[in-house]
C-alpha cells in the first residue's frame, strides 16, 4: 500500500523500474514489495510510484541485493 512519505525538497526519488534496476530484481518485484510494506512509495498525480533513493539503498544494504549494479568494471592496462 502506498503512504505518505515526508520530503524534503533535495529527496531523491527512483522510479519502480530504477529501484528494480539498482536491486537486482524484476519490476514486478518491485511492485511486490511496495504493496507489501517493504519498501515505502508515493504516488504522482497520475498514479506512477515512486520510491525514496535513501529507502532501495537501506534494503540493497540489509539484503544485499544489487551489489554487482553499483560496480563497475575496472580496466587492465
Amino acid at each position: 500500500m502506498s503512504q505518505v512519505i515526508p520530503l524534503g525538497p533535495a529527496s531523491r526519488m527512483l522510479t519502480t523500474r530504477e529501484a528494480a534496476q539498482r536491486l537486482g530484481v524484476s519490476l514486478r518485484t518491485v511492485q511486490l514489495w511496495v504493496e507489501a510494506d517493504i519498501l515505502p512509495a508515493a504516488r504522482t498525480p497520475g498514479g506512477h510510484r515512486r520510491i525514496p533513493y535513501n529507502a532501495v539503498e537501506a534494503l540493497a544494504l540489509s539484503t544485499g541485493l544489487g551489489g554487482e549494479s553499483q560496480t563497475k568494471p575496472t580496466k587492465k592496462t
